[in-house]
């Protein structure tokens, strides 16, 4: 068996690049390097049919901006891969809400 020390910094806030990614799937928020730098919600996702290249942050908040405006069914889906992230963190939701928030997301692809 093996042991490893994982150092997680105290505000839970990773820098990217720290050789740390979040779990497939993973709610999480994102700052990028660019423009404004307001904190956004996005999904951690393996490379797929959306993104081949890399594994990527799936904005998910701009989803649900665009559903709530009545535009949900024009959304084109856009993503962050680690380069332009600043720093992320697991949003750490409960449990019940985490797996409700998921399965939406889910259904979005559905097709």
């Amino acid at each position: 068996m093996s042991f490893v020390n994982v150092y997680i910094p105290d505000d839970s806030w990773f820098n990217s690049g720290c050789n740390v990614v979040p779990r497939y799937d993973q709610i999480c928020i994102v700052i990028h390097k660019y423009g404004n730098q307001t904190p956004g919600i996005y999904q951690y996702r393996k490379a797929d049919w959306l993104h081949q290249e890399s594994d990527y942050f799936l904005d998910i908040d701009e989803k649900w901006r665009l559903d709530s405006l009545g535009y949900g069914d024009e959304w084109e889906p856009s993503f962050a891969t680690m380069d332009i992230v600043e720093k992320w963190k697991p949003l750490a939701l409960p449990t019940n809400d985490n797996e409700r928030l998921l399965m939406e997301v889910e259904k979005w692809f559905d097709n």
